[in-house]
């Protein structure tokens, strides 16, 4: 009698149409992000889970297409703030398989995509995150200071202005450290990499550059690549650290021991540059796959063994 009732066909058509939608529906795009570096431009995709997706590239106009599966977008990309130099917009096009989401970013000239996802790491939930970089570019170079520069005229030829790198910590969708009033510690630390940049162009035989000079994210790899491109002879990363207490003033400099963090504040800091690898992004560590990030490894403990040692002579 129950399966003959008209209102409960009625019921049981709602409920598989319920489902139906909310299983093509599982995940949402919440907000994009835009970080726009000098050479490269970031893109970050918030989601409310784990993303699936696919991607191909598309010339005549040149763009990157990108399909997240069962998602649907509750945000309004014509508002989407761009100051890109390589990226024309995002926008939503209609995808060919129903319940998918299929994103079109519009570039300016050809270039090379690198796609990845990371998981929740507060602030930010599940992203997917889209690193675009022009492909004539051939070796990363840091931008020197627009700061006129001043040089000592010497007899010997060879005599050359000491280069100092100047790092400003964090970046992009890594804020840092947040003080009481909100205040970025990215922020905090450009301003200061600034005044520092200037100060050192103002000294006869001295030379900044500066690693980042906007807010976005570096790799924590790439900013010492780009100091030895530069032929830095120091690398100096300015942070403004946040600590237990408001109590601690001036500078600190922190070396892990050779068992690593064997005390509490040495666990703390760890736990603090994982927690920033991940909010600017890891992708060229998660994407390392091959054996040679073992010598990579190998080389870096030979390295901080040196650096180690020299610092305590």
């Amino acid at each position: 009698m129950i399966k003959n009732n008209p209102y409960f066909q009625i019921i049981i058509l709602s409920l598989c149409s319920f489902f139906s939608v909310a299983a093509h529906a599982a995940n949402q795009l919440e907000s994009v992000r835009i970080w726009a570096a000098p050479e490269s431009t970031r893109i970050v995709f918030d989601l409310s889970g784990v993303p699936d997706y696919t991607y191909f590239s598309l010339d005549g106009p040149n763009r990157l297409v990108v399909d997240l599966k069962k998602t649907t977008a509750k945000v309004v990309l014509k508002n989407l703030e761009n100051n890109s130099k390589l990226v024309k917009g995002v926008r939503i096009s209609k995808s060919p398989t129903k319940g998918d989401l299929r994103l079109v970013i519009d570039l300016v000239k050809p270039l090379n995509a690198s796609l990845f996802s990371l998981p929740v790491t507060a602030p930010y939930g599940n992203r997917l995150v889209v690193d675009l970089e022009d492909k004539t570019l051939t070796t990363a170079t840091a931008i020197v200071s627009s700061t006129p520069v001043k040089t000592v005229t010497q007899a010997a030829q060879s005599s050359r202005d000491i280069v100092i790198a100047i790092d400003a910590g964090h970046g992009g969708d890594d804020p840092g450290s947040i003080g009481p009033s909100g205040v970025y510690e990215k922020k905090v630390a450009l301003e200061i990499a600034r005044r520092v940049s200037s100060k050192i162009n103002d000294t006869p035989g001295m030379r900044a550059v500066m690693i980042r000079t906007g807010d976005y994210f570096v790799n924590l790899n790439k900013r010492s690549e780009l100091a030895r491109n530069s032929k830095a002879d120091l690398l100096i990363s300015i942070h403004a650290d946040a600590f237990t207490s408001p109590n601690p003033r001036g500078a600190s400099v922190w070396v892990l021991s050779m068992r690593r963090a064997n005390s509490e504040i040495g666990r703390w800091l760890e736990q603090k540059e994982k927690h920033s690898e991940l909010l600017g992004g890891a992708g060229e560590i998660i994407q390392n796959t091959d054996n040679e990030q073992y010598l990579a490894m190998t080389l870096l403990d030979m390295s901080m063994n040196s650096s180690m040692a020299i610092g305590h002579s």
